[in-house]
């Protein structure tokens, strides 16, 4: 699993997994990068709902 080069214990970025997950040639690696982005997807939509009933909130 390619990390960032000047820390072989980090995790990568959304975008950098999701450029490790098209270039990568071991299918169990890409896998895990697979997860890394579902995991910032379901963290996005979560902020993203939240957001939005904020300012509905707020407009009420």
């Amino acid at each position: 699993m390619r990390m960032d080069e000047n820390d072989e214990n980090a995790s990568p970025s959304g975008g950098h997994a999701a450029v490790e997950l098209l270039i990568e040639g071991n299918e169990s690696v890409a896998e895990e990068f697979g997860n890394v982005i579902d995991s910032y997807n379901s963290d996005r939509k979560s902020i993203d709902r939240s957001v939005t009933q904020e300012a509905h909130d707020y407009i009420e």
